[in-house]
């Protein structure tokens, strides 16, 4: 008989739990959820399993995401080595595996010298304690295109219809995989809407449709803290068209409500006693200063250099002096520490 052709039952009904429960989980487990591999690792009793996506990355594959059970320091000893390896590390091309591997599970056995062989089995494994431990993997694909690689190692051999039942999990890892790459990349966006309101320097919120501050820089949480009622209903004429010297920029996107961004210009006294107050405490000098109470505005260094009538190369270097002084790395956080000093 056709090793494809073994029957799954009894597997079957526990097949149909764990494809369930995968497709249950949903966004809202998130990007680093664990549930999907311990529900495959039940279901065909892995030891250690683990699963992965890789990007290529000068020619070279990195980890792109990943997650192990119960195997400490995989993911760390995994990544050190794709650094070094070549891109087909592992027997397979991870930007479009061969047809007869995407979809397919199957053991160290039946891969023969294309896993034995590879740079992984040869150099990784025996490190991590797995050489010549009995294997099953899958690599998920979408078209030509890998998702992911998922499988585990146990003591003894996988049978066929093993093999099969995790093979019969593809549409569900499918989807899943996807999830968790969006989802990812949510926190990622969100984490560099962060940053980007962080670089205004002016108050910058970002608000739903009627005006409501749904997230803001420093400034803007600074100004929500002292006079709340007053700058809501600034935001309220805003998003409305009501305050003709605010900035509020509409955000459409498929799936999410009309949200707003909304730049309230800073009071220019609050500006100017902060200014002098930073240059007070950071021992700035007059030139300094003036470079401060530019870059706190959210101008470009080709705008001040123009502003003040010098190099752009000559702002650079103030910059980085106000960086040393304020004990800070960037422009965002020399913003945040400029709005916390005392005028």
């Amino acid at each position: 008989m056709s090793l494809r052709a073994v029957p799954l039952a009894p597997l079957a009904s526990r097949i149909r739990d764990v494809a369930a429960a995968i497709d249950e989980l949903g966004a809202a487990a998130g990007a680093a959820s664990m549930e999907p591999l311990e529900a495959i690792a039940d279901l065909l009793r892995f030891e250690r399993a683990f699963s992965y996506s890789v990007a290529l990355v000068d020619g070279r594959s990195r980890i792109d995401a990943a997650r192990a059970l119960r195997a400490e320091g995989f993911i760390d000893r995994f990544d050190a080595f794709l650094a070094g390896a070549p891109r087909t590390f592992g027997g397979y091309d991870p930007a479009r595996p061969e047809p007869s591997q995407r979809n397919r599970a199957v053991t160290v056995n039946e891969l023969g010298a294309v896993a034995t062989n590879s740079v992984l089995t040869r150099e990784l494994y025996p490190r991590l304690g797995i050489l010549g431990v009995p294997q099953l993997r899958l690599l998920v694909c979408q078209g030509p295109t890998l998702i992911g690689w998922v499988g585990g190692w146990r003591a003894d051999e996988f049978s066929a219809r093993e093999a099969l039942a995790l093979e019969s999990l593809v549409p569900s890892l499918r989807r899943r995989l996807r999830v968790e790459a969006w989802s990812g990349r949510g926190g990622l966006q969100l984490e560099a809407l962060r940053v980007a309101l962080d670089a205004i320097g002016a108050p910058a919120f970002l608000t739903r449709i009627d005006g409501t501050p749904v997230d803001g820089n420093v400034r803007a949480r600074q100004l929500l803290e002292g006079e709340r009622v007053a700058t809501r209903e600034r935001l309220i004429r805003a998003v409305a068209g009501r305050e003709p010297s605010v900035q509020a920029s509409p955000i459409v996107a498929p799936g999410v409500p009309k949200h707003f961004l909304v730049v309230l210009p800073p009071d220019a006294s609050d500006a100017a006693a902060r200014v002098g107050a930073a240059a007070t405490r950071w021992s700035l000098t007059p030139r300094q200063a003036e470079v401060l109470a530019l870059v706190v505005r959210g101008e470009a260094n080709k705008t001040i250099a123009a502003t003040l009538g010098c190099s752009v190369r000559t702002v650079e270097v103030h910059v980085t002096a106000l960086f040393e002084k304020a004990q800070c790395d960037s422009r965002a956080e020399l913003g945040a520490r400029f709005w916390q000093t005392p005028r």
